[in-house]
């Protein structure tokens, strides 16, 4: 539908290129992404078990980022799938950080804390913030000062920022 075959022709396809999801995490193993997860991390408090956080380890940080609700995965294959399914950048490597549990809820400073993580410990150019879901009056699952602050300091370190926003039709 995009013609992305179009732009590997000309030589475009993420060669060289890293790209921070921040988001619930990614399934390493899944085959369209094998090989792809360069670097990954944890910062989720939102436990679904009421206790400890909602990393891998139970814990409110983690060295792992495996993906318990889809979504990352879903959005990392988008960018760098490169097995039955192809992404736009199939030849760009992913770095991960698990900020929502296995039911998508986010906390807004776990999201800082990503975004910080993604420009400060991996060699990512872009960070792709895929976040949100229906209407959300008080706008504080994807808005937060700390967040702000995060992608602007990622912004002037010359990171390109893709915050996607407006699911079901809400902005």
């Amino acid at each position: 539908l995009i013609n992305v075959d179009d732009v590997w022709n000309l030589g475009f396809n993420g060669s060289g290129v890293t790209v921070c999801v921040v988001d619930s995490g990614v399934n390493a193993s899944h085959p369209d992404l094998a090989g792809k997860v360069v670097a990954q991390k944890c910062f989720c408090t939102i436990s679904n078990y009421g206790s400890g956080g909602c990393c891998p380890n139970n814990a409110a940080q983690d060295s792992s980022a495996s993906d318990d609700n889809g979504h990352g995965t879903h959005v990392a294959g988008i960018v760098a799938a490169n097995g039955n399914i192809k992404g736009v950048a199939k030849a760009s490597s992913i770095a991960t950080v698990k900020v929502c549990n296995s039911s998508g809820s986010c906390d807004p400073a776990d999201v800082a804390n990503g975004i910080s993580w993604c420009r400060t410990s991996t060699n990512a150019s872009i960070i792709s913030i895929s976040l949100g879901s229906g209407k959300h009056d008080d706008h504080s699952e994807c808005d937060s000062e700390a967040q702000g602050q995060e992608i602007n300091v990622a912004f002037k370190q010359g990171m390109f920022v893709a915050a996607a926003s407006g699911n079901d039709g809400y902005i």
